[in-house]
């Protein structure tokens, strides 16, 4: 919104003066109450750098959504010394306003990756692909769209039929159930059977109340879809309201969660704004620390019992393949020397791609937002935790449907939604740049909210065929990796998707929707322009334009059995061949499951502090522990 600054009466009697300065107080009070300046844990950076690093039990590399909580799980031990690095500094307030996860995009809080190109998907971007990941307290979790959904039970059974034993739904049903706070649970027996009602992590409803969320669940009435009431519980199929990790209006990150409550441990310390370069490795095969880089200096950590991988989908591998971790061949290529020759170290990369279809509504009768309906949603926001600020909105509404068998109980497409009123031209157009649209496509789009509403179907696949890989550009360990997503390489990926798009026809022709003047936009793509719209071969076309990612990276750091000869870590998720280090964060994926990726990951990490405790539960030789494992 742009500020003009406006003209008023000189003087005042004072009264005036007095209700408008307390109006002011008030407002700076309640947004110093979202973040207070004090709020987040202290660096430990300066006083390394100038006294050195003592050497830690445990080092853990990442404060995302695993790393926060074996942040959290193993400083429970106060007998342990924990050191965590995090490549980002603390949220900035925007991070903590539900509705402004988009904001966050390309900012310094975001590590700002991008796709390599390719001629098969990504091709209405000129840029390519971009991939938003956090670099911030929290990771990813700090600047998403906060939605909580754990997959398919079958997923996770998928996973120990692969050869990962203690990895099916039932086994891991009590490490998602650990971290839950969930308001329902709290009340209600048939959730707390599938919810946690005690944990560190926050879940609730966003409350947000909508009418395009009446007419979006009345038309998937009228084609006879089913409702869901938890997608996390008995089945995941149908359309539902989706929860968060949200409380009172507030985003509850993994550094929220997890980091908070335990800031004054003294045996945890927090380095920010530090990148790890590589894991220290000696003659033996054991992991013995990390080497860093902070405010220019290069620093080292050793680590006595384990050094622990966090850091993501695209970091994890980064890190492993800088440390001479992975396949000799590429190695080899750019000059590393190979300390363990693991093939699978960056493979199996697998994200949910999305193609987005604009749709038009309410031409007729679309009432203008203004800047004062703006201003007065923030002041309730602030005030009293409600308004649009508190929530995101439509996308709390979804849909897991399976585009071959309506029946099946296990989706493979997931619909979500944006909704823009007239007067929201400002954030449409953030959404787009983030996006990196071409300006043919950005202006076709833009003209949906000139005189209606827009809604901006989200259509996401569940289960792709194809998978990519991250690779090293060269020996700088600073230098940002390359990244091939290979979207849509297999072309069931492109026939799951257009049945997809078959889905919201079916939706938008639905007689609610009708009543509410839905129509498609017509996207102008240079490289389709040769087929008519809705023709054969058109959505083929589009779905080739308009794929971007899901925001889910996963797998780079594959669990798996010796006999998988792709797998980087056991079930126990430690690192084959070297001693010391394990990884644990959503590069561990075998499989990519079907849903939003940051509740996983959190059970992926309380799993994996449960692993390590169990481990060195009974030992009591510190100089030398890893001689008896």
């Amino acid at each position: 919104m742009e500020y003009i600054p406006q003209t008023c009466a000189a003087t005042s009697i004072g009264t005036a003066n007095s209700l408008f300065g307390l109006l002011f107080q008030t407002l700076l009070t309640a947004h110093c109450a979202i973040s207070p300046a004090d709020k987040w844990p202290k660096d430990y950076a300066q006083t390394a750098l100038k006294d050195g690093l003592p050497e830690y039990d445990f080092i853990i590399v990442g404060a995302g959504s695993a790393g926060s909580v074996l942040a959290n799980r193993l400083t429970e031990n106060k007998d342990w010394k924990v050191l965590l690095v995090e490549a980002g500094g603390d949220p900035p307030i925007e991070s903590e306003v539900p509705a402004n996860y988009y904001l966050m995009q390309k900012t310094e809080y975001d590590w700002q990756y991008y796709m390599e190109k390719t001629d098969k998907a990504c091709l209405g971007m000129p840029d390519g692909c971009y991939w938003p990941r956090g670099k911030i307290l929290g990771g990813t979790s700090a600047i998403s769209a906060l939605v909580y959904t754990r997959g398919n039970r079958a997923d996770y059974d998928e996973w120990e039929e692969l050869g990962n034993k203690g990895w099916n739904f039932r086994d891991l049903l009590k490490f998602f159930k650990k971290s839950e706070n969930n308001t329902v649970a709290n009340e209600d027996a048939e959730w707390a059977a599938m919810h946690g009602s005690k944990g560190l992590m926050h879940v609730d409803y966003f409350f947000s109340f909508d009418p395009i969320k009446d007419m979006m669940t009345n038309a998937a009435g009228d084609i006879n879809l089913e409702f869901t009431m938890d997608p996390n519980g008995e089945s995941q199929m149908g359309y539902s309201i989706l929860q968060g990790t949200v409380k009172k209006g507030i985003r509850q990150s993994a550094a929220t969660s997890f980091i908070l409550p335990i800031a004054d441990r003294k045996n945890l310390h927090i380095i920010k704004n530090a990148q790890v370069t590589k894991v220290l490795l000696n003659n033996r095969g054991l992991a013995e620390g990390i080497q860093f880089i902070v405010n220019g200096k290069k620093l080292k950590a050793k680590a006595t019992y384990e050094t622990i991988l966090s850091a993501g989908a695209i970091g994890s591998p980064q890190i492993l393949l800088n440390s001479g971790i992975g396949p000799k061949e590429h190695l080899k290529k750019i000059g590393i020397s190979v300390n363990k020759d693991l093939p699978g170290v960056g493979k199996n990369l697998q994200d949910h791609p999305v193609v987005f279809v604009p749709i038009k509504l309410h031409a007729k009768w679309a009432r203008l937002m203004t800047d004062a309906d703006k201003v007065d949603d923030t002041y309730h926001y602030l005030q009293h935790g409600v308004g649009s600020p508190s929530h995101i909105g439509v996308t709390d509404l979804t849909f897991f449907h399976n585009t071959k068998n309506a029946t099946a109980e296990i989706p493979d497409i997931q619909l979500q939604f944006f909704q823009y009123r007239r007067g929201e031209e400002s954030r449409l157009r953030k959404t787009l740049k983030n996006y990196g649209f071409d300006d043919e496509i950005n202006q076709s789009i833009l003209t949906g909210i000139s005189r209606s509403e827009l809604l901006m179907v989200m259509v996401r696949l569940l289960n792709p065929q194809s998978t990519g890989k991250i690779e090293l550009r060269g020996k700088d360990p600073l230098e940002k990796p390359l990244i091939y997503g290979n979207y849509l390489e297999n072309n069931e990926d492109i026939e799951t998707l257009i049945r997809g798009i078959s889905l919201v026809k079916r939706l938008m022709n639905a007689k609610t929707s009708k009543e509410h003047e839905c129509f498609f936009i017509k996207v102008n793509i240079t490289g389709c322009a040769h087929i008519e719209f809705d023709e054969p071969g058109y959505w083929e076309c589009y779905i080739r334009h308009m794929t971007n990612t899901g925001y889910h990276p996963s797998g780079t750091a594959k669990m798996g059995p010796d006999t998988d000869e792709d797998a980087v870590v056991d079930d126990q998720l430690k690192v084959k061949g070297i001693k010391g280090l394990r990884v644990i964060d959503a590069s561990i994926m075998p499989k990519i499951v079907r849903g939003n990726l940051h509740a996983p990951t959190v059970m992926i990490g309380e799993k994996g502090a449960n692993l390590i405790k169990s481990d060195w539960k009974d030992f009591a030789a510190p100089k030398s522990p890893h001689t008896e494992l």
